[in-house]
């Protein structure tokens, strides 16, 4: 198999839930940003409840009222440049909107754009545009407006299958099934020092492992190849400072 491509992401846990418990996380050092060193950041941004494209439409229902020092979308300081936003339920929270209430039962979607409390000073993304969020997969991938992955903003989920509330780190794998490529995700939610990542095939004989160094707090994806392996169930198993958590994927063609 071939060696790990990282690439730092976003990731959801995707399940039933009582409500859409989300966290976003944006790093202001991030993207094009005159936001480092502020002391009061907002998050403006939009949700919709459709499955589609990561581009303006994602903006349905609104939230945040520029220029507005009123609290709505402030976000928590929890580090340098570094700022968190909560929402314990995000169809509530983008039922806000002023076309709200949101009709659908979950927001698949979301632009963001964040600002300072006089929104004189913005942060976007790698090429000073909005910042896109799919919700609609096993993962929350966040995209600069161009497509490619965006790693400033970090969504995670905090209650419903899987209960990731206070976890070390969860993982999946995606696609699930996959064909001739997958990846297994892992999320940190707590600085680690050695990550190792392994597969197995159905006898449990170990096929491939990938180590990683420390990595902080984020999402980070572990792409392999699945080009040689035959149809059929396999495991996966991450291992965060020897914390272990896993499970299986199948593949078929």
């Amino acid at each position: 198999m071939k060696r790990p491509v990282l690439a730092l992401t976003a990731m959801l846990i995707a399940g039933a839930a009582a409500g859409q418990n989300l966290t976003v996380r944006y790093d202001a050092t991030k993207g094009v940003s005159a936001l480092q060193g502020e002391t009061k950041v907002y998050m403006h941004s939009g949700g919709s409840d459709d499955i589609g494209p990561m581009d303006n439409t994602c903006w349905e229902y609104v939230v945040g009222n520029w220029g507005a020092d009123d609290g709505v979308g402030l976000m928590t300081s929890v580090g340098t440049d570094l700022w968190q936003l909560d929402m314990a339920d995000a169809v509530a929270y983008y039922s806000q909107a002023s076309n709200g209430p949101v009709l659908g039962t979950m927001i698949y979607r979301l632009g963001m754009v964040f600002r300072d409390a006089a929104g004189n000073k913005s942060g976007k993304d790698n090429n000073n545009n909005d910042i896109f969020a799919d919700l609609s997969g096993p993962m929350a991938m966040v995209y600069n407006t161009d497509g490619t992955p965006f790693d400033g903003v970090t969504i995670t989920i905090n209650s419903g299958i899987g209960d990731v509330k206070g976890a070390t780190f969860e993982s999946t794998v995606y696609p699930n099934p996959l064909a001739n490529a997958g990846m297994v995700a892992y999320t940190l939610n707590e600085p680690a020092e050695t990550i190792i990542v392994r597969l197995y095939d159905a006898t449990g004989r170990l096929m491939d492992e990938y180590r990683q160094g420390a990595r902080g707090l984020g999402t980070y994806l572990v792409h392999f190849d699945a080009a040689g392996l035959a149809d059929g169930i396999y495991a996966y198993q991450v291992a965060v400072d020897g914390v272990l958590k896993g499970g299986t994927f199948v593949v078929t063609r």
